[in-house]
């Protein structure tokens, strides 16, 4: 097990992200417009009308990777995750997973990639820290 240095958190901020707008873009460009560094996720309510997943297909080192793109509409159930320089993954900013229902029931999840597209507004709040996340 490997346990971070202390890191302090600095502000609570909110960002809505507008109906066709792209999830992870627009967490990505609020980050850079605040001129922040890092962020976790606390919460996150609202739909999306297109969700796009990259997830594990192997158990190799590194493991094979799959996207997927499914049709929605979606509930957010949960969304975690950090965005910043301390977590870029995959060529992406931040490395966040996302969990959705459909109104029948069936729930899917995964890596949230780019062209996860809202459907009502969707509400995320972040806080900021700062300290180095190494581990």
């Amino acid at each position: 097990m490997k346990i971070s240095k202390g890191m302090k958190t600095k502000e609570l901020f909110f960002v809505k992200v507008e109906p066709d707008e792209d999830l992870l873009k627009s967490l990505e460009e609020a980050i850079r417009l605040k001129g922040i560094d890092n962020a976790i996720v606390a919460t996150a309510v609202g739909s999306l009308k297109k969700v796009v997943l990259v997830n594990p297909r192997t158990l190799t080192k590194p493991p094979e990777t799959g996207k997927i793109e499914v049709e929605g509409p979606f509930e957010i159930v949960s969304l975690m995750g950090a965005i910043g320089t301390n977590h870029a993954h995959g060529g992406k900013m931040g490395h966040l997973h996302i969990c959705l229902s459909r109104h029948e029931g069936p729930v899917v999840g995964g890596s949230l990639d780019y062209g996860s597209l809202a459907f009502y507004p969707i509400e995320v709040t972040l806080i900021t820290y700062e300290g180095s996340y190494d581990i």
